[in-house]
C-alpha cells in the first residue's frame, strides 16, 4: 500500500505542474503584450509600404547620420579608392562624409540611401536580400539599392532590405562593428537612430572690404559640409548704409559701416563693409586663400590639369606648388573687370550655385581663360592652363550688361602715360613689369598728385595681387606695395599697359 510520503511527492509534482503552465501563460501574455518585441509583430515585409503609409512615418528626405542602438556606432562605409566594394561597417563618431548618409524617399514608400563619401555617387546595395547579406557601393541602382525605415520605439527605426522577408540590418562580428543581413528580431542591434547632420562650419567671404556709395558686390557664405540643403540667410545691421538681399548681393546706398551677418541653423559669422563717397576699387589677393577679398578658401580641394596636374590656390606663396603662384596676371584682369561691373555670360559657379551671370575673380577668369564652363564640386580636376592668359579667351565671355569688351595695350610706359590711361579709364590699368626672367602684372587705380606740373613726379595708388595683406596691396601707393618693397620692382622695370574697354 503506498505510504503517506509517497502522496505527498504526488502532490508536490502536480503543484509544480500547474506553476509551470501559469508562469508560461504569463509570459505569453507578456509578450502578446510588448509589440516591440513579441515575433507577431515582425512585419510581412510585403505590407510595409502600407503601414508606413497609413502610421504616416516617412522619414522626411535629407542628410542623416545612421546610429545603432545598441552599440552607438555609426554606419559607415569605406571610400571606393580604398576598398573597391566601399564596403559598410560601424565606427565611432568622425564627422567624415562616409558617416552623413542622403535618405531619398521613393513614390512605392521605400528609401535609397547614398553615403556623401566620393562625391555621393554610390548608393547602398545589400549583396544579398537574405540573411547573411552584406551592405557595400553601388554606381547601380536596383530592387537591392532600396530599403524600408520603420519606426520601432520613440527616436528608433529598424531597416529592411525591400527585396527580403522578415530580414533587417543588423550589428554584428566579434567587435559588433559589422553590418549585416539578419533574421528580424527587433533586437537592439536592429534599431538605429536616423538623426540629421547640422551645419558644422559656415564661413563668409566678400569680394570688398569697403565699397563705394551705389556700388553692387556680393558676399559668400560657404557652409560645410557642402552636400547640405541649408538654406543660409542674410542681414545687414544698418540698412540705411547696406541693404542685402536673400542671395548674398547687397547695395551700397549710404556712407558708413554696417556688419553683414550670414546664419544658417545655429551657426553664424560676419563681415565689416565701410561705404564711403570715395572710388573703392576691387583687390584680390593670388597668394591668400582664407581672406584675400574672394572666396578663394572654397577652391582648396580644385585642380587644373595642364602638363602638371596641380591646386588652383594654397594659401600663401608655395614656391609655384599651385597656380595661383604665377597667377597675378589673371587676378589683375580680374581686378579691373569686377571694377567695371563685367560678369561672366556663361559658366557655373559651384561657389555659389549660380549659373551664368558671375561676378568677376580670379577663378571665374582662369574658368573663362581655360576655356571651362566650371566645376559641379568643389573636388575635381579642371583641364587647360588657367593662369597663362590668353586675353581674348577671357573677354569674350565677359560683358557689361550686354556690350562685349575690348582691351588696348601700350608698350611706351612712362608716368604721363599711365596717368592719360588712368584718365580714360578710371576702373584702374593693368601694368606689366619685367625684371631679367621675372615679370609681374599689378593694377594702377588712381594718381593722387594729378596737379603735380612735374610728370615725373606723378604718384600712384595700386592693387597688387601678390600682396597677403590689404596694407600691403589694397589701393596702397606704389611705393608701400609688396611689388615695391620686397619684390624690387620700380618704374624703370615697367614695359606695358593695358586698359580694358567697354565696346559702344
Amino acid at each position: 500500500m503506498p505510504s503517506l510520503r509517497h502522496y505527498i511527492r504526488i502532490f508536490i509534482c502536480l503543484c509544480f505542474v500547474v506553476v509551470a503552465a501559469a508562469s508560461v501563460a504569463c509570459i505569453s501574455a507578456f509578450a502578446a503584450d510588448d509589440g516591440l518585441h513579441d515575433t507577431s509583430d515582425v512585419q510581412n515585409l510585403n505590407d510595409v509600404n502600407d503601414q508606413i503609409d497609413a502610421e504616416n512615418t516617412a522619414v522626411a528626405d535629407g542628410i542623416y547620420t545612421i546610429v545603432n542602438k545598441k552599440t552607438g556606432l555609426y554606419l559607415d562605409v569605406i571610400d571606393i579608392r580604398y576598398d573597391a566594394r566601399g564596403s559598410a561597417y560601424l565606427d565611432r563618431q568622425t564627422m567624415q562624409d562616409g558617416q552623413d548618409h542622403r535618405i531619398t524617399r521613393q513614390e512605392d514608400g521605400s528609401y535609397l540611401i547614398t553615403p556623401q563619401s566620393d562625391e555621393g555617387k554610390y548608393k547602398l546595395k545589400t549583396t544579398s536580400a537574405s540573411a547573411g547579406g552584406k551592405v557595400q557601393k553601388s554606381l547601380s541602382t536596383d530592387a537591392n539599392s532600396s530599403f524600408y525605415i520603420i519606426p520601432r520605439e520613440e527616436g528608433y527605426y529598424s531597416i529592411h532590405p525591400a527585396g527580403g522577408e522578415n530580414v533587417a540590418l543588423s550589428v554584428g562580428g566579434w567587435y559588433n562593428n559589422e553590418l549585416l543581413i539578419s533574421d528580424f528580431t527587433a533586437s537592439d542591434q536592429q534599431l538605429w537612430a536616423i538623426v540629421p547632420v547640422k551645419p558644422r562650419s559656415i564661413i563668409l567671404s566678400s569680394t570688398l572690404s569697403y565699397g563705394k556709395v551705389y556700388g553692387i558686390s556680393t558676399v559668400t557664405a560657404t557652409v560645410s559640409p557642402s552636400y547640405l540643403d541649408a538654406k543660409v540667410t542674410f542681414a545687414s545691421s544698418d540698412e540705411s548704409v547696406i541693404v542685402i538681399d536673400e542671395e548674398g548681393n547687397y547695395c551700397a546706398i549710404g556712407e558708413g559701416s554696417a556688419v553683414i551677418t550670414a546664419t544658417v541653423g545655429d551657426l553664424s559669422t560676419s563681415c565689416k563693409i565701410n561705404v564711403s563717397d570715395v572710388t573703392a576699387y576691387t583687390w584680390y589677393s593670388q597668394h591668400n586663400a582664407n581672406d584675400g577679398g574672394w572666396n578663394a578658401r572654397a577652391l582648396k580641394d580644385l585642380y587644373f590639369r595642364a602638363g602638371v596636374t596641380k591646386p588652383f590656390i594654397v594659401d600663401r606663396y608655395n614656391n609655384n606648388a599651385d597656380w595661383m603662384d604665377e597667377g597675378c596676371y589673371v587676378a589683375s584682369l580680374a581686378m579691373v573687370l569686377n571694377n567695371l561691373g563685367a560678369r561672366m555670360t556663361e559658366g557655373y559657379d559651384f561657389r555659389t550655385g549660380q549659373n551664368g551671370n558671375l561676378i568677376a575673380d580670379p577663378y571665374t577668369v582662369a574658368l573663362a581663360n581655360s576655356y571651362n564652363k566650371g566645376s559641379v564640386t568643389g573636388k575635381e580636376i579642371l583641364y587647360n592652363n588657367p593662369i597663362y592668359v590668353i586675353d581674348y579667351l577671357v573677354l569674350s565671355r565677359f560683358n557689361v550688361k550686354g556690350k562685349a569688351l575690348t582691351d588696348q595695350k601700350n608698350f611706351y610706359v612712362t608716368k604721363q602715360a599711365i596717368k592719360d590711361a588712368l584718365d580714360k579709364n578710371p576702373e584702374g590699368v593693368i601694368i606689366r613689369m619685367n625684371r631679367g626672367k621675372d615679370s609681374h602684372f599689378l593694377v594702377f587705380t588712381k594718381c593722387i598728385n594729378p596737379d603735380e606740373k612735374n610728370p615725373n613726379k606723378y604718384e600712384f595708388l595700386v592693387c597688387d595681387p601678390a600682396a597677403y595683406t590689404p596694407g600691403e596691396g589694397a589701393h596702397v601707393r606704389f611705393e608701400d606695395s609688396i611689388s615695391y618693397r620686397s619684390m624690387h620692382y620700380r618704374y624703370g622695370h615697367m614695359t606695358m599697359i593695358q586698359t580694358i574697354d567697354i565696346v559702344k
